[in-house]
């Protein structure tokens, strides 16, 4: 009898640790990662909680987008979790100008465009962007060159013959525009003893200066030449 019981205590003394360590040890909770693209099939993955999932699938690419998952973060996971794809629009801005080539940028849907291109000049010609405003891009854009004329001036100086006679010139300085006809302010006169005299001609760089088409880029000055008598007298 006292051999039974000894026996027993021995089997129970080996058995209490073994349930001890069987109740201490459970099995690892499982974290489940479901990857979302739409027109994509799901991508699951699994992982012990409080792992880091290192494994991360690419998002399928989606022309003229950018995609991004939602959650970045995939260190210490804690529970299961749902990552979805954001697609994003990438949109084009082409810039166009007669006799250049087509500048073509990029902007993500809702940004600004920075780098914007500055127009190619052009003779007597102020240019812009028919465009202006990048800072929210929306959509695809198309932008133009807006060319715009530029004037000048035409500052006409009295010769002495002229100031001592009064000579006075209205619309002194004339203005041009680039491209554009344009017409010289008229010959000034003057009468000294019932002799009316005007003058020959306008001197630009001592060179008889006509009407015509600007294509100066820069103002000019004209100066006078001689008067002569309309109308000579048979008594002179």
């Amino acid at each position: 009898m006292r051999i039974l019981k000894l026996i027993t205590s021995l089997i129970l003394v080996c058995l209490i640790p073994m349930s001890v360590a069987t109740a201490c040890t459970k099995e690892p909770e499982i974290c489940t990662i479901t990857f979302v693209q739409n027109g994509q099939k799901d991508i699951i993955k699994t992982i012990e909680k409080g792992a880091d999932l290192t494994d991360i699938p690419a998002p399928a690419p989606v022309v003229d987008a950018e995609v991004v998952w939602d959650i970045t973060d995939f260190t210490n996971i804690q529970k299961s979790i749902t990552v979805t794809a954001i697609v994003t629009p990438i949109y084009k801005i082409t810039f166009i100008q007669d006799g250049q080539e087509n500048i073509i940028k990029t902007a993500k849907k809702g940004t600004a465009l920075t780098d914007i291109p500055t127009p190619a000049p052009v003779v007597g010609h102020d240019v812009s962007w028919s465009v202006t405003d990048f800072s929210n891009i929306q959509s695809d854009i198309t932008v133009t060159v807006n060319e715009t004329p530029k004037t000048y001036t035409i500052t006409y100086v009295l010769n002495g013959v002229a100031q001592q006679n009064g000579v006075v010139l209205s619309n002194n300085p004339q203005t041009v525009t680039y491209g554009q006809a344009f017409t010289l302010l008229e010959k000034p006169t003057y009468t000294v003893d019932g002799v009316k005299y005007v003058l020959t001609a306008w001197l630009y760089n001592g060179q008889e200066f006509t009407d015509g088409t600007w294509e100066f880029t820069q103002d000019i000055t004209l100066t006078m030449s001689y008067f002569e008598p309309v109308e000579i007298p048979e008594w002179m």
